[in-house]
């Protein structure tokens, strides 16, 4: 019954429409793949070579050991926000004479047939070919890759178990990404020396340590085995479904009940929950480009776009298109689409705001750090926002919101890969061009002005968004009824 259960699972897969509806994504997100884990490949075969460039004289595996630590924190780290679980009709399945056991088997088994699970062998194989077997044989290897690749594969039971504690509370998943700079700013500092701990833990590899991984492998298999049986349980015992409720901004009147509307789509769907997750992570690019004492105009103005503007952009690319189940509804409401247009606006002016505040703490980095962030953040409201507006709903799909974000194109149409070119590009090659005529502070004062202007003009820009809404009413609702 369980391979029967697989054999159906896979049919399932193979079966989806979504590999006939979305071809051409499709064949991008696989090329994406491809590209990754030949990256890991080269990576994995280059290794000795850029070990021995960057720190000469010292041994390869030493310092892929002490290394392994941080990427074992972000092995997880890309499973919480890039892997997408499996999609299973417990439903129908449990229609049929199947023991719980086998059930949570089945679904525990589903878990690691995921790209997440192949990639690290793409790393791992190439550095044991070239560097652990020449220095101490088959038996060595074996152990080796054995132990880590056990540890790797039990974050993918991890991930489940963080996703379904952490389901009520989607802001607790930002403690992944705490413990992954946790780690790095403990290293840095000097605190607690992750590296040489790691370095010290898997410096011999013989069977004695692969039995212990073994055994933490199958002790994760069997709190994951728990979890999945409380979850199913949980899951039929649940009469109705419960809803988080959103009411901070009831007192506003119009525009409250339109900011609480943008906040519960946000918590309850899956997909603008996901993406705000992902979108989220660019606050700590900062710390990548910022602390550099020789940092090029061009690093300072893409650290402040990403770290001010990315969360609201990211979210406003799909404008229309998170309303796009209701949006005739929308259009019939006692109230004007100006108002709703703008009640949007004032969420990712809400949103930019909290980014704000986020990231005013690098100014630790200097002042022309923050004249960047703060420029940016009118830029953005002033200008980037509502152009965004005026462009994008003539492109917009209805999107699929229980869907996860992972290798997810549904909704992307070409308007969205374009909008890289005004949003992004322009602002950096325009800040690069006129830093070579002027100082970096006056041109950064300059974008502060052009944004401050564009929040004194909103109800310009306000018109001339609902009229080009108006102009293509038909054609927006035709491109909303369809996915």
């Amino acid at each position: 019954m369980f391979l029967r259960l697989l054999k159906l699972h896979f049919l399932d897969i193979r079966r989806s429409p979504i590999w006939q509806t979305e071809k051409t994504l499709n064949i991008m997100g696989m090329v994406i793949i491809a590209l990754f884990a030949l990256y890991l490949l080269v990576l994995g075969f280059a290794a000795p070579a850029l070990f021995d460039k960057l720190f000469p004289g010292m041994d390869p595996m030493q310092l892929f050991n002490g290394f392994f630590i941080y990427y074992l924190t972000s092995d997880l780290l890309m499973r919480y926000y890039l892997q997408e679980t499996p999609h299973v009709n417990l439903q129908t399945i449990q229609l049929l004479p199947i023991k719980r056991r086998s059930l949570v088997l089945f679904y525990e088994s589903s878990l690691f047939f995921s790209f997440f699970n192949v990639f690290p062998l793409f790393l791992l194989g190439p550095f044991a070919l070239t560097t652990v077997w020449p220095a101490h044989g088959l038996t060595y290897v074996v152990c080796w890759l054995l132990t880590y690749y056990l540890i790797l594969l039990s974050n993918n039971i991890w991930i489940f178990i963080f996703r379904s504690s952490l389901a009520k509370n989607p802001v607790k998943g930002l403690l992944i990404v705490v413990l992954l700079v946790s780690v790095v700013v403990l290293e840095k500092t000097g605190l607690v020396p992750f590296a040489q701990i790691s370095s010290d833990v898997f410096k011999e590899a013989n069977w004695y340590k692969t039995a212990l991984s073994f055994c933490y492998f199958v002790l994760v298999l069997y709190t994951g085995f728990q979890a999945i049986k409380n979850w199913i349980k949980k899951a039929n015992d649940q009469k109705k479904t419960e809803f988080i409720s959103i009411d901070l901004f009831s007192s506003m009147g119009n525009w409250g009940w339109l900011l609480n509307h943008e906040l519960r789509l946000v918590l309850r769907n899956k997909r603008p929950k996901q993406l705000f997750l992902l979108s989220f992570l660019l606050l700590f690019y900062g710390f990548a480009v910022f602390p550099k004492e020789d940092r090029l105009v061009f690093e300072l103005t893409l650290g402040a776009l990403f770290t001010t503007s990315m969360v609201a952009l990211n979210y406003l690319q799909f404008f229309l298109g998170w309303d796009g189940v209701y949006y005739d509804r929308v259009l019939t409401i006692p109230l004007q689409l100006k108002h709703f247009i703008e009640g949007k606006w004032r969420f990712m002016f809400l949103l930019n705001t909290l980014c704000l505040i986020v990231t005013v703490p690098y100014v630790y980095y200097g002042l022309d750090v923050l004249l960047a962030i703060v420029a940016f953040y009118f830029l953005c409201n002033g200008i980037i926002i509502p152009l965004m507006m005026y462009w994008i709903p003539v492109f917009q799909k209805q999107i699929d919101m229980k869907r996860s974000t992972t290798f997810n194109y549904q909704g992307v149409t070409g308007a969205h890969f374009l909008l890289v070119l005004p949003v992004i590009a322009l602002p950096i090659v325009l800040v690069t061009w006129l830093s070579s005529y002027m100082s970096d502070t006056l041109v950064f004062f300059i974008l502060l002005s052009f944004g401050a202007l564009g929040l004194i003009c909103k109800n310009m820009w306000l018109q001339l968004i609902v009229n080009r809404i108006n102009k293509n009413k038909y054609k927006i609702s035709k491109n909303l009824r369809t996915k």
